[in-house]
């Protein structure tokens, strides 16, 4: 499974098919009843929240890549990465970080496994750019060539629904 636009030293080895998923960037923070997982934070809320807030994420990921938004736009402070996202929860939970950068799936899951520790944070639409959302696509790798994999692939991509996508 690769996420985002591959590297081009990666398309001259792999292809990918057409994106199967479109994941969403979501803040992981610790617990607090100031904040709610059932709201989209705006910009304004962001700034108010984020100025001077340290955040973390994995090294050699687009969520690291990301976090200088959060830096230029609201303030944010841009700790050094880490090795994992366990590492970055770590961070947060232990109060070094304010919280962390991650793909829908991976920020749900540390959420759902530290229910009582961890929650996460929706990001308005606008925040990111198109390029940005792209980035956040995913989609299969396939050994360069085999075109009539590849073609076999995308089409049983095809016949699955959004809904089963999402799920």
């Amino acid at each position: 499974l690769k996420t985002g636009t591959p590297p081009r030293i990666l398309r001259k080895s792999i292809d990918f098919t057409s994106p199967y998923f479109q994941s969403e960037l979501l803040l992981v923070t610790r617990k607090t009843s100031e904040l709610s997982s059932d709201h989209i934070y705006t910009r304004e809320e962001l700034s108010s929240i984020l100025n001077n807030q340290v955040l973390v994420s994995q090294t050699g990921t687009v969520t690291y890549d990301m976090l200088d938004i959060f830096v230029n736009e609201f303030g944010a402070v841009k700790a050094n990465a880490v090795d994992s996202f366990t590492t970055a929860s770590i961070q947060v939970m232990t109060n070094n970080a304010f919280a962390f950068t991650a793909e829908e799936p991976v920020a749900l899951s540390y959420a759902y496994r530290n229910p009582d520790d961890l929650m996460v944070i929706h990001i308005a639409e606008d925040i990111l750019s198109a390029e940005d959302y792209d980035s956040l696509s995913v989609s299969i790798g396939i050994k360069k060539g085999e075109d009539e994999f590849l073609t076999k692939v995308n089409g049983a991509l095809e016949e699955i629904t959004q809904t089963e996508r999402d799920e």
